[in-house]
């Protein structure tokens, strides 16, 4: 049975339910949330996000669409890389979205805001401080999944897999917000020395 036959049944579904909230798990481990979906041409999932907003999305890119919490559909497609495999790398990749470090977030903001005002006493430039927060993220980007930091339940903690998707996930928000605190950081940095100096 093809692919797009499954997609036909399950928004016959979608329509069943009405408006219960569903998702849809892509590939690249977002989740979308929707009240109404339905198969587009040319093999596009036509959703509408809980904001409202339309978007289009390849069915290639599905991995699963969960209707009503309850019922999981697999749409997952990969001959290279088995179905069972991919889920637990689905899942790391799920679980690694609530990673998070506060110590070296914290580290970011306190070197971004101190780093231009230690500059302005030295022979280096000032608007090369940001060269120094940039060396801080690139040095703490790495997420090791055996650290306090890591919630990683104790029946995965040696699936390959899982532990993979993980990391993947993590590290992606581990440097979004570690950049995210630097930036901060760097404005109230220059904020302070545009303050202090005459």
């Amino acid at each position: 049975m093809s692919k797009k036959i499954f997609f036909v049944g399950l928004f016959i579904l979608f329509s069943f339910f009405g408006n219960a909230q569903n998702k849809v798990w892509l590939i690249d481990g977002t989740v979308l949330k929707t009240n109404k979906c339905k198969l587009g041409e040319d093999g596009y999932i036509e959703c509408y996000t809980e904001k409202g907003k339309l978007r289009y999305t390849d069915t290639a890119d599905v991995f699963a669409i969960i209707v009503r919490e309850t019922d999981t559909t697999f749409f997952y497609e990969n001959n290279e890389y088995p179905l069972e495999k991919a889920k637990y790398f689905m899942q790391g990749q799920i679980d690694g979205k609530n990673y998070n470090n506060y110590y070296i977030y914290t580290g970011g903001l306190i070197l971004g805001a101190a780093t231009p005002t230690l500059l302005a006493y030295t022979p280096v430039y000032v608007f090369l401080a940001p060269v120094f927060s940039a060396g801080y993220i690139a040095s703490f980007s790495g997420v090791n999944e055996n650290s306090k930091f890591c919630d990683i339940p104790e029946e995965y903690k040696d699936n390959e897999d899982y532990i993979k998707g993980y990391k993947f996930s993590a590290t992606r928000k581990k440097v979004r917000n570690t950049a995210i605190f630097s930036t901060v950081g760097l404005a109230i940095g220059y904020g302070l020395l545009f303050i202090i100096q005459p």
